[in-house]
């Protein structure tokens, strides 16, 4: 009697942790034995962000905090030298929804010189706001291990 009632607990005790699809994505980042494998997006500076940082503006999407650039450095003298930020600015990065790009159509193969691309087109490259996004469970954090969990839609809503 014992035994059945120590499995039911730990049964019971198990699915309060226990994390779903169902779930909110709210619910399940704040789980420590989740990681999510979130897709990214590149801003127009170059950078790029996670697309769980981004919410949509209009006819583009941005970061959903300011971001803080060194804008003036300055070398210090001295033992401790180095160079340090002086002055900073904050802004949105910004992902454009469409933006004019070039990729490769055309490829030769050689041993010395690997992959070259021979021929290029123009195309407009639309950025997806709707993912599919991995959730893996932590095996063991400490060697990088994990199992697949579940995967989730993620869309990314518009700015507050």
């Amino acid at each position: 009697m014992k035994a059945a009632i120590l499995m039911v607990t730990l049964l019971t005790v198990s699915n309060a942790f226990a994390v779903s699809s169902n779930d909110s994505w709210e619910t399940i980042s704040a789980k420590r034995n989740l990681k999510i494998e979130w897709p990214s997006a590149r801003m127009t500076n170059g950078a790029w962000t996670g697309v769980d940082f981004l919410c949509r503006d209009g006819e583009v999407l941005r970061t959903k905090k300011l971001i803080e650039t060194c804008t003036k450095y300055k070398t210090t003298q001295g033992r401790n030298s180095g160079i340090v930020c002086v002055n900073t600015t904050k802004s949105f990065g910004i992902v454009k929804l469409e933006q004019p790009s070039t990729r490769c159509v055309k490829y030769s193969n050689s041993k010395e010189r690997g992959d070259v691309c021979l021929k290029y087109e123009d195309y407009t490259y639309v950025q997806p706001t709707t993912f599919e996004v991995d959730v893996l469970k932590v095996k063991n954090a400490k060697n990088d291990l994990y199992t697949p969990a579940f995967t989730k839609e993620y869309t990314i809503s518009d700015c507050e």
